[in-house]
């Protein structure tokens, strides 16, 4: 049986979309329903805050893709902001070696590992680095045959601009998925992350 609408639902959009679910969005009672195309009121749910957009899922899009695409968006904002405020010669890929880098300092076998990549191509990645004074090689302390990709003091401050950043694209994500939305989203992530580890 579909559920009936609140009195307060006054004003409602609606998108039709085939294969898609359905957002029905009330402004300013802060209300959503999410109705398949061609089927009756399935719930109702509270949302803290107004919905300023009306928002389709296709149905058929899988967990994987999404990831991807919201990996994508991020990556591409903080991408333009680091360029903007580092080098503009900067991309994406090149923060991989930020990202999975150890405090201590990392083998380039171990960021490859971490980073799902070829030796070769993390070298690449270390060697612009390297180039542009974020990262120095140094002797492992453990094998002096190896060598440690450690961090300069310019890449200290620039993971300090980069944690700058990505705390400013949060305030942005938390203007559309509330405080609430956000904090669940990385619950949610971290449960993922937990669920298909070994």
């Amino acid at each position: 049986m579909a559920a009936r609408l609140p009195v307060r639902f006054r004003q409602l959009m609606f998108q039709p979309q085939v294969g898609a679910m359905l957002v029905l969005a009330a402004f300013d009672e802060g209300y959503a329903v999410a109705v398949a195309e061609g089927e009756c009121v399935s719930h109702i749910s509270r949302y803290k805050g107004n919905l300023h957009n009306v928002s389709t899922v296709e149905s058929h899009t899988t967990l994987l893709k999404l990831l991807g695409r919201a990996t994508h968006a991020l990556e591409r904002e903080l991408n333009r902001e680091l360029r903007a405020a580092l080098r503009d010669d900067l991309r994406p890929a090149h923060y991989a070696v930020f990202r999975y880098l150890a405090p201590e300092g990392s083998r380039i076998s171990a960021l490859a590992e971490e980073a799902g990549m070829t030796q070769q191509s993390m070298g690449e990645l270390v060697t612009h680095m390297e180039r542009c004074g974020y990262v120095e090689r140094k002797i492992d302390p453990d094998d002096r045959r190896a060598r440690l990709v450690v961090l300069t003091a310019e890449g200290h401050a620039a993971l300090g601009v980069a944690a700058e950043r990505i705390r400013r694209i949060e305030r942005k994500l938390v203007a559309t998925l509330s405080e609430r939305g956000l904090a669940e989203l990385r619950q949610s992530l971290s449960r993922v992350h937990e669920a298909l580890s070994d």
